[in-house]
């Protein structure tokens, strides 16, 4: 059962993986991907069966909420992943 949850250092090989895969020489390395999970104002939220299949990363600054991340495997997508993410991404931003 796939589940959208707080990402953790945990899900860090499983982020980088799902990065090369997803964005190749544009993915982020493990070190920006743990910046993302520990950053001020950062939240990553992933998809998870087993690992992550899908993740969304936000960065709020006072009221504005940027868009940096969102990827689903390739196995996975075209299966609503995204905008669940999305949807938890906008929910968790609301007071």
């Amino acid at each position: 059962m796939t589940v959208i949850r707080p990402a953790t250092t945990d899900d860090v090989p499983g982020l980088v993986a799902l990065e090369g895969l997803l964005f190749g020489a544009d993915a982020w390395s493990e070190a920006q991907v743990r910046e993302e999970l520990t950053g001020p104002g950062r939240e990553v939220l992933v998809a998870a069966d087993e690992g992550p299949i899908g993740y969304v990363a936000t960065l709020v600054v006072d009221e504005v909420a940027d868009l940096q991340r969102i990827g689903v495997h390739p196995e996975r997508q075209r299966q609503g992943l995204a905008a669940a993410l999305l949807d938890a991404a906008l929910a968790s931003q609301r007071p």
